[in-house]
C-alpha cells in the first residue's frame, strides 16, 4: 500500500485553515453587523477579509523567498546544504521579516 503526501510550500494545510479562518468570521461578524442594523451592512465580510489576507500574505511572501534560495543553493552545490539550513533557521525567529 502506497502512502500519499503532500511536499512542497502548501503541505502544511495553511491554505485550509485560513479559509476556515475566514469562513468563521465571516459568519460571526455578519451575524453580528445584523444585530448592529444596516448602517454596518459589509462590515462582517471586510472585517475577516482583512484578518485572513494579512497573514496570508506574510505566509505568500516567506515561502516564495525560502523557494527562490532553495532553487539558488540547489544549483551550487558547495556549502549548499548548511548555508540553506542556516537561512531557514534564520527564518523561523520572531525577528526576522522578510
Amino acid at each position: 500500500m502506497r502512502e500519499w503526501r503532500l511536499e512542497g510550500p502548501g503541505a502544511d494545510g495553511g491554505a485550509v485553515f485560513l479559509f476556515a479562518l475566514f469562513a468563521v468570521l465571516n459568519t460571526m461578524l455578519t451575524l453580528f453587523r445584523m444585530y448592529l442594523g444596516p448602517s454596518f451592512f459589509r462590515y462582517g465580510f471586510t472585517l475577516s477579509l482583512l484578518i485572513c489576507v494579512l497573514p496570508g500574505l506574510h505566509r505568500l511572501t516567506t515561502v516564495l523567498a525560502m523557494t527562490s534560495l532553495s532553487a539558488f543553493f540547489s544549483s551550487n552545490k558547495s556549502r549548499a546544504g548548511s548555508l540553506l539550513q542556516g537561512v531557514r533557521e534564520v527564518a523561523k525567529t520572531s525577528r526576522f521579516r522578510v
